[in-house]
């Protein structure tokens, strides 16, 4: 049980479901809005928020000389930040926040993420067997955006190619409920077995091998689940070349490419030839690569950019105090990622894979700390599961089952007890015999600030050496999947069922799936358990699972939860219709004067 989810849906909506079953913001110009996380699911049974309209304390800007894309007069148009440029429109082989955000306005999947509520996309209606191992999805007639029919063998293509053992996808894992699907992604079945046919055009029937509870969650939030034409796709020259470039793809969704500037901006146009045009109010929508930290709020007090998402405080009350509208919503959370490769990619691997070494590191955190260094708008993480998730009779699953795995201050005797048991087990005395950490992260201020601050935990408590390597996302990216890292600063969006399907996606053996082989970390008891979670049958029976699920991935130390996160929509007054669950989405959005 392992790899990737791409935004599946908070646990909240899993238990719903257990139960119940710029540039200026105004009509012309093209311009600036958003940044940031995304990827599986959705948010339960609330109404989607709105942003309220209201005129700003002054005029923005007319679009900066020479930006690039005009809109036709009269389109309603604006620019959002991007804190780094989009590294695939593939939505397969998209693994970073930039990326997902546009794929799931360019593409439609059988069922749509809106605001937090599970709303119909390509598929018009669908039926769930019993037994639950059986779906049937009635689709609509819809097009892709060079007019051709879209078909439900277009998504039979699809899936088939997201379970290929050749296919660097991330989201592998969220297939392995559908017959053969994990099978083909080990090599042990025939690419195109998958577990869905077509028995026409119109219907897409899926044969499951158990019980998933998760699965229209999945499909409706996770980007590898979007529909890819196999023409388009062999066209462009398959995975890699495929969604590298805007005339190397092909759209379903409410948007089309129709520039892209690489490390420069995107430019988003709306597709008459999708089928739901007419709720699309917006006629373009801009990104601008690199708006990011104090650039971004100076950007947006000039009036060059209309939207960005920010995780750090004072730049949020710093826009609120200008008089742009602020909307915070519940992010995801901020961790430290920890490489169990025995000691076959870093010289410190060996060290990685021991328990009580992953205990120290664990221990030694001062959460606290962290969190006031970075200026973050978090909270420090006194477990995995969050403080405001539900249980039954009108508790948390905190009030339900307590659990303190760590102390937010830190705990350095434990840490020293815990890497004492380490070096006994490893044959070493003294903590300068241990080879220095490889600490990767992001290029950006705060994730560079927290990384050295553990890097001095390490050094001042525990005498242990390390150092941090801030990479762009690319790069991050690709050293990422070789694995040579030691810890790997990440953020993860609350757009997976919950953290135990985020850890059995990335916690995979080195023989496993495909060549990422990402950090090598595998527990059998783990995995066994959140299976077990995955197909309780009640409420009361998944929270006492998950529960257990989580004592042993903390006991194990599989990574370092920091902070929940939290990130604020900071916005020109004239842009409504933002709908938040645990991103903000404005793909529906629109402009008023």
């Amino acid at each position: 049980m392992k790899k990737y989810v791409a935004l599946l849906l908070v646990l909240l909506m899993a238990f719903t479901l257990l139960t119940a079953c710029g540039g200026s913001a105004g009509n012309s110009g093209s311009e600036s809005a958003a940044e940031e996380k995304t990827e599986e699911a959705e948010e339960p049974a609330e109404e989607p928020a709105e942003e309220t309209a209201e005129e700003p304390a002054e005029e923005p800007a007319e679009e900066p000389a020479g930006e690039p894309a005009e809109t036709e007069a009269g389109g309603k148009s604006f620019t959002y930040a991007m804190e780094y440029d989009i590294t695939s429109l593939d939505p397969q082989n998209s693994g970073d926040s930039e990326s997902i955000t546009v794929n799931h306005m360019i593409n439609e999947g059988l069922l749509r993420d809106k605001g937090g509520e599970i709303v119909p996309g390509i598929a018009e209606s669908w039926e769930e067997s019993e037994d639950g191992l059986t779906y049937t999805f009635h689709l609509r007639d819809s097009v892709w955006s060079d007019g051709t029919p879209l078909t439900a063998n277009d998504f039979v293509y699809s899936w088939n190619r997201m379970c290929n053992p050749n296919a660097p996808t991330y989201y592998i894992d969220t297939c392995k409920h559908i017959v053969n699907g994990y099978e083909i992604a080990l090599g042990e079945a025939e690419p195109g077995t998958l577990g869905v046919e077509a028995p026409d055009d119109h219907t897409l029937i899926v044969h499951m091998k158990e019980r998933d509870n998760f699965f229209i969650n999945n499909i409706a939030s996770g980007s590898a689940w979007l529909p890819i034409s196999q023409a388009a796709d062999e066209a462009a020259g398959g995975l890699g070349p495929y969604g590298s470039e805007k005339d190397k793809l092909l759209t379903n969704g409410p948007f089309n490419v129709s520039e892209w500037s690489h490390e420069a901006f995107i430019v988003l146009t709306k597709n008459p030839n999708y089928w739901n045009a007419d709720e699309i109010k917006l006629d373009s929508v801009k990104g601008i690569v690199g708006a990011t930290g104090s650039a971004a709020v100076d950007m947006m007090l000039a009036g060059e950019i209309d939207l960005v998402r920010t995780n750090i405080k004072k730049e949020a009350e710093e826009l609120a105090e200008a008089g742009f509208n602020t909307q915070e919503y519940t992010g995801g959370y901020r961790y430290l990622y920890f490489n169990g490769n025995p000691g076959e990619k870093t010289e410190a691997g060996k060290f990685m894979a021991n328990t009580h070494f992953r205990r120290a590191l664990n221990y030694v955190i001062n959460r606290e700390a962290l969190v006031q260094i970075a200026e973050l708008n978090c909270e420090p993480a006194t477990r995995v599961i969050m403080p405001n998730e539900p249980g039954v009779d009108g508790k948390t699953i905190h009030e339900m089952y307590p659990y303190t795995p760590w102390k937010l201050g830190g705990d350095v005797e434990k840490a020293k007890e815990e890497l004492q048991l380490a070096m006994d087990e490893l044959g070493i005395s003294d903590p300068s015999e241990i080879p220095p950490l490889y600490l990767l992260c992001y290029d950006e201020a705060d994730s560079i600030v927290i990384l050295q601050a553990f890097q001095d935990m390490l050094k001042q408590q525990l005498g242990i050496e390390s150092t941090v390597n801030p990479q762009a996302i690319q790069t991050m990216r690709e050293l990422w999947h070789t694995g040579y890292w030691d810890v790997f600063l990440m953020d993860w969006s609350y757009k997976a069922p919950n953290w135990g399907q985020r850890a059995t996606n990335w916690y995979r053996p080195e023989d496993d799936i495909d060549e990422h082989e990402d950090n090598g970390y595998e527990n059998d008891e783990f995995d066994a358990k959140y299976e077990e979670f995955e197909a309780a049958e009640s409420p009361e029976e998944a929270i006492k699972l998950l529960v257990e699920a989580e004592k042993i991935f903390c006991e194990d130390a599989a990574s370092a939860i920091v902070c929940w996160t939290g990130y604020t929509c900071c916005s020109n007054p004239k842009i409504t219709g933002i709908l938040y669950s645990t991103d903000a989405d404005f793909t529906f959005a629109d402009i008023t004067e």
